[in-house]
């Protein structure tokens, strides 16, 4: 993850000691700890077991202790974490390949959190799930080109819950 994405990430999500955050496609946790120093709790997700074991060895390394690391896919963690009661008031996705599809998101949606950033290698990819979120609006929406001098330009939103 590169310091410029970390540092809009950071701001967006906004952290402080009362925010439970759920990071979907946290890979080795190099974010996740920075947002986790910040927070109360932090739980990551990545369907990569080897991401998933360095993140827990890097969180035991950087003496973070409010953080959980899971492997699974994300539609099918996002409904286990729901149904076993866990609450998070913000969210970070990080779409990097795909869309997470509908399923996921309407169960994003169902937890309700306050506050989205959803990283994604397009503006369609982004798009396609956000279709899935009725109760958000996006209310920053920007490219950060990881990369300088190549075609890595991602796509970066975030979303508020509407009042209801």
């Amino acid at each position: 993850t590169s310091a410029i994405l970390r540092t809009v990430v950071t701001q967006w999500i906004a952290p402080d000691p009362t925010t439970r955050i759920l990071e979907v496609g946290c890979g080795v946790g190099t974010l996740s700890l920075e947002l986790a120093r910040a927070s109360a709790w932090l739980t990551g997700v990545d369907a990569c077991r080897t991401a998933i074991e360095d993140a827990r060895v890097n969180a035991k390394m950087a003496h973070v202790d409010n953080v959980n690391f899971r492997m699974g896919i994300a539609e099918k963690s996002l409904v286990r974490i729901f149904n076993g009661g866990a609450e998070f008031n913000r969210v970070v996705l990080h779409g990097m390949r795909r869309p997470f599809g509908e399923r996921a998101m309407k169960v994003i949606n169902r937890m309700a959190p306050t506050r989205i950033v959803y990283i994604g290698p397009s503006a369609r990819s982004i798009a396609d799930d956000l279709s899935s979120l009725p109760n958000y609006t996006i209310v920053r929406l920007g490219g950060l080109d990881q990369t300088p001098g190549t075609m890595t330009l991602l796509t970066v939103a975030l979303l508020e819950r509407n009042e209801d």
